[in-house]
């Protein structure tokens, strides 16, 4: 199911992307993504996703504001790390040591990677959720492009 969400969550970004109200337009889309062959439960999980995405039910990271980057260090929990591959991990924090990514929006792509009902989310996964914590992000928009770029253009492998 988890793979299958991913393919909602990707196909419903398109319509933000074309600057729909996807939660207005929940029910039409909702209609689409069913003759696509989505099941009524996989459609509910991925809105409910988004909706906590954009804000309803978002953790606070607000200490998180006032660190500076080079005293931020992060641990991933045991249950983290059963949920991402060692790749992911790695992932999450290249981004943030590139600075595409500030502490706040790294601990919520991590927050909304373990909102999802899965094991083993790997870094395409990482890709996808970046793309969509990026979109709702407060962030500049130049950061927020700068950070879409790169996930976009990005075909590094992580380890060799």
């Amino acid at each position: 199911m988890f793979q299958r969400m991913l393919t909602i969550i990707g196909i419903i970004s398109q319509y933000i992307l074309e600057e729909i109200d996807v939660f207005d337009s929940e029910e039409e889309i909702g209609e689409d993504l069913m003759s696509l062959g989505f099941e009524p439960g996989e459609i509910e999980a991925a809105f409910t996703w988004l909706a906590n995405l954009s804000g309803s039910g978002r953790p606070s990271h607000q200490p998180l504001l006032s660190q500076m980057h080079g005293d931020y260090v992060r641990i991933f929990t045991a249950e983290e790390k059963q949920m991402l591959s060692n790749a992911a991990r790695g992932y999450l924090l290249r981004l943030y040591n590139l600075d595409l990514v500030d502490a706040p929006m790294l601990e919520e792509i991590i927050d909304q990677t373990m909102l999802l009902d899965t094991h083993g989310v790997d870094v395409d996964d990482i890709k996808m959720i970046s793309a969509m914590v990026a979109m709702f992000s407060p962030a500049e928009q130049e950061d927020r492009q700068r950070l879409l770029h790169y996930l976009e253009t990005d075909t590094d492998m992580l380890y060799h």
